[in-house]
This record gives structure tokens, C-alpha cells and sequence, in this order.
């Protein structure tokens, strides 16, 4: 077990002062402040279910079965969308189009509405 660091030790030293700053309404924060730590700290100090309880849920979201599960896609562009019918017209985009999924040309909606407009 790891040796509690010299604020967590002086926290705990004052304990009886810092629980009658909080019976006075000073919150975790201004406690934080004074004794120039953070109020998390604080809060472990003086609730060490505090800290139980964030690393039960930490540990639940490492170990939740994710079986079936589908993966996020950050960035990734959507598969081609083929229109029967239709030919497929040359991809024109830039990457920086490409990476955004900007339409292919005459897929925007834009477009669409301008060649109604013409017709």
C-alpha cells in the first residue's frame, strides 16, 4: 500500500477542525483552498466511502460485458450508398471531404434541388 502523501496526512491530523468547517457550511472546495490540496482529496479524507464508490463504478465500467455490443465510429465515412438506376459518378472530393463525409457530387441535397429547379 502506497505511504499517504503529507497533505493527506495533515488532512487527517485536522479532522475534527475540518469537520466543524464543514458543520459551519464551508464547502469541500474552500477546505480544498485553505489546506491547498484538492477538494477531492478533501472529500476522500473525510468520506473514504467517497473514494469506494468512485472506484466500484470505475471497475464496473472495466469489467461490463460488451458482448453484442456495437462499436462506436468516430470519423469513419458511411459505406457507399448505391442507387439502382443510377451511375455512379467520379469522387471529386478532397480528403478533407472525404474524411467529413461531404456528398459525392450531385448527391446533395443542393444539387438535387437545383437539377429540379432546371428541369
Amino acid at each position: 500500500m502506497p505511504k499517504p502523501s503529507e497533505k493527506t496526512l495533515r488532512l487527517q491530523a485536522d479532522k475534527e477542525a475540518i469537520q466543524q468547517m464543514l458543520d459551519q457550511g464551508a464547502s469541500f472546495r474552500q477546505i480544498g483552498l485553505k489546506y491547498g490540496c484538492s477538494y477531492t482529496l478533501v472529500q476522500y479524507v473525510m468520506k473514504p466511502e467517497t473514494k469506494k464508490e468512485r472506484q466500484r463504478k470505475t471497475n464496473e465500467k472495466k469489467n461490463r460485458d460488451t458482448t453484442g455490443v456495437k462499436p462506436r465510429s468516430y470519423g469513419k465515412p458511411e459505406p457507399k450508398v448505391i442507387v439502382e438506376g443510377e451511375p455512379e459518378p467520379p469522387d471529386t472530393r478532397d480528403l478533407t471531404g472525404r474524411m467529413f463525409g461531404d456528398p459525392l457530387p450531385g448527391r446533395s441535397y443542393l444539387d438535387r434541388m437545383r437539377a429540379k429547379q432546371g428541369a
